[in-house]
């Protein structure tokens, strides 16, 4: 590590950040754990009455015992493996980091597609929010369809809400039944609720989605896992999945 003192100023960048140094010395075959909280306030004021509050150990301690306890809970309500759970973070991060596109290819995606985009309620998806786009062929792969409809919901009880849309792209024999067991899948996490409404769940055949409108979906789609990727863990570690609007213009 570097013995210099940071600036303590800082300089012409796009995305300004707080970096925090701190030494720490660890014996030959040695470990340690780091506990790392982040605030924020709507003042300087704010800020600094946080700091000190969780300065204190015991109350510090206790924050994380009950940070703990919700997450674990969380995790049971929906049923969710603690790898699950990281995984569903590390695509979320994803999401609300997308590599957004430059400001000018940005401004020529939006006025390109501005009027396409009501297109999309025709399918009672506004654009609104984040599409999570999954396309499904075989019914083997049902596993996939499981995974995101429980991460759609743990992101939703964290605060972000996105909608997930999914295609049943299964041969006309197998279409039906793929249908009902994605339907089942839904239903059996308590979604059936949140179908076909902002914020939720959308199953559509894919062959009844026109050309257009499928190119069109999938620009518009931050995230788009295809059954014939792998695993969502494979497909994350490849990055295959962040193919949507963030990557193309039309």
């Amino acid at each position: 590590m570097e013995s210099s003192n940071l600036s303590g100023r800082d300089g012409f960048v796009l995305g300004p950040i707080v970096a925090i140094r701190n030494r720490i010395i660890l014996a030959p075959g040695k470990s340690g754990m780091i506990d790392m909280v982040l605030g924020i306030g709507e003042s300087r004021g704010t800020a600094l009455g946080l700091i000190e509050k969780y300065q204190d150990r015991r109350l510090s301690d206790r924050v994380f015992d009950l940070a703990i306890t919700h997450s674990q809970a969380v995790l049971q309500q929906l049923k969710i493996k603690e790898s699950e759970a990281q995984l569903y973070g590390r695509l979320a991060g994803s999401l609300i980091h997308a590599n957004s596109l430059p400001n000018k290819e940005h401004a020529l995606f939006s006025k390109k597609n501005n009027c396409r985009q009501f297109g999309l309620r025709g399918y009672s998806i506004s654009g609104g929010l984040p599409i999570v786009l999954l396309q499904i062929k075989k019914p083997s792969n049902i596993e996939l369809v499981r995974q995101l409809v429980q991460a759609r919901a743990y992101w939703s009880i964290n605060g972000l809400i996105v909608d997930l849309v999914i295609w049943n792209e299964a041969h006309p024999k197998h279409r039906q039944f793929l249908h009902d067991q994605i339907m089942e899948l839904i239903a059996s996490g308590n979604e059936i609720k949140i179908t076909d409404c902002p914020g939720g769940i959308f199953l559509r055949i894919s062959s009844q989605i026109s050309n257009e409108d499928r190119v069109f979906f999938r620009k518009m789609a931050q995230a788009i896992i295809n059954d014939s990727g792998g695993s969502l863990e494979e497909q994350l570690c490849r990055c295959d999945v962040f193919k949507g609007a963030s990557s193309a213009v039309l």
